[in-house]
């Protein structure tokens, strides 16, 4: 009960959101020093979860065109959709990545607290699932952020 309450609320805020977010589209510098140091993920499946409003997506395409952005909000997706409509976007749920097969993306982002947007039992699913669909080798990246650091 609880879980679908905090989903509720976040999905609320994050539908709110929408041109809060919708005119950032660069990675904050703690983003990009990650990436510098992922190595081998280039032309390789990336999953780009909590894609929000699209803000990863061309720097992520940078190392791949093999690209996949999930959001939990609808109306995210259809603004990436709207921004970027020759790429792939769904909706979904990150504790739930069943529609993927077992080391299917070499890298797997999450950026600016998504992960923190449910309780402990829901990260734990997220990072279960996260391993479970990264290729051998593969990288995760996360982060959690006290404050937008653009």
């Amino acid at each position: 009960m609880l879980n679908e309450k905090i989903d509720r609320i976040n999905k609320k805020t994050m539908c709110n959101s929408v041109g809060h977010y919708a005119w950032k589209d660069a990675l904050t510098r703690a983003e990009a020093a990650a990436l510098e140091h992922v190595e081998g993920a280039e032309g390789k499946p990336i999953l780009d979860l909590g894609v929000g409003a699209g803000r990863t997506v061309a720097p992520l395409r940078q190392i791949s065109e093999n690209y996949t952005g999930m959001d939990y909000v609808c109306e995210m997706v259809t603004e990436c959709q709207r921004k970027f409509p020759d790429v792939r976007f769904e909706h979904g749920d990150a504790r739930d990545l069943s529609r993927y097969e077992d080391g299917s993306f070499y890298l797997v982002m999450f950026s600016l607290n998504g992960i923190s947007m449910v309780d402990h039992q829901g990260r734990m699913k997220i990072l279960k699932e996260v391993y479970r669909i990264l290729a051998p080798g593969g990288s995760f990246l996360f982060w959690l952020f006290p404050k937008w650091s653009g």
